[in-house]
């Protein structure tokens, strides 16, 4: 059984799901907490995810790390149940009522008192060596941030399994080929680790539709490189909706070639500024 199956389970209306797995989940955030010194603040962005953030939280409740880490949801204008299920879990939340992923990131990130920043999505779910991996690789000397690529489990799909994990696979080499130069390009938010406080120096971009991650990897590489992670040990694994939003399987992929293709020149090039387009800014 792969070690995220029970999570995949619980997706759904969290409401069918005993006391005790709540009970289990804060009991879990406590103990990783151990005490006030915290090494690690991870946090999760949530808006509208009733049905989702409870299997990543769990995920994140059953690591294999001694650091003391502490979980924050930030409840990004919510209008589902999905504060209510935070109360259940008993995990630390803040409402951010301005919505966008920057205004979400930003109220964790004031919030978060750990060395280490790990950002987190709402619908992924996060291996047990997981922190422990991504802290060993920032801990390097000369290193400012570390990301890492996400594997899929089939969502309520006609998508296959082995059909995924191929795609993975390819998708994995074009973006280690792509990170040599424009890692920026490459990060996202869900797997993301970094200093905290030189996070704080530089601040999330609230005024972006998406990506604020590629524009935080960006700014922080003026204290150190990005690194990207292949470990199995720190692959997350998130939702195939990502992917079925594109249609069919065939035509994923070739959307995602015709891309490639017109970024080619990605892979052999430096950027160290990218200028604004109307159309991605609020």
């Amino acid at each position: 059984m792969n070690w995220y199956h029970k999570y995949v389970q619980a997706l759904g209306d969290f409401t069918r799901l005993p006391d005790d797995v709540f009970t289990q989940i804060g009991n879990n955030l406590k103990r990783m907490e151990r005490g006030d010194h915290i090494d690690v603040s991870f946090i999760f962005i949530a808006c509208n995810e009733e049905s989702r953030l409870l299997p990543s939280v769990w995920s994140v409740s059953e690591m294999q790390t001694d650091l003391s880490v502490e979980v924050i949801v930030v409840n990004n204008a919510s209008t589902d149940r999905t504060q209510e299920m935070i109360d259940r879990m008993g995990v630390h939340t803040v409402f951010q009522p301005k919505p966008g992923h920057g205004n979400a990131r930003q109220a964790g990130l004031d919030m978060a008192r750990g060395k280490y920043h790990l950002s987190a999505d709402a619908d992924t779910l996060y291996p047990p060596a997981y922190v422990d991996e991504m802290v060993r690789r920032l801990s390097q000397p000369g290193v400012a941030v570390v990301f890492a690529p996400y594997g899929f489990f089939s969502d309520k799909t006609a998508t296959s399994t082995l059909s995924l994990k191929i795609y993975e696979l390819c998708r994995d080499g074009v973006i280690a080929l792509r990170a040599r130069k424009r890692p920026e390009l490459c990060a996202g938010g869900a797997a993301m680790a970094c200093y905290t406080e030189q996070m704080k120096q530089v601040g999330w971009r609230a005024d972006l539709r998406r990506g604020e991650d590629g524009s935080m990897l960006l700014a922080l590489k003026k204290y150190g490189k990005a690194v990207l992670v292949l470990s199995r040990k720190a692959r997350v694994k998130s939702s195939s909706r990502r992917l079925d939003a594109d249609g069919s399987f065939l035509k994923m992929v070739v959307q995602r070639i015709r891309r490639e293709i017109r970024g080619f020149s990605h892979f052999f090039t430096k950027q160290r500024h990218y200028a604004d387009k109307l159309s991605n800014l609020k």
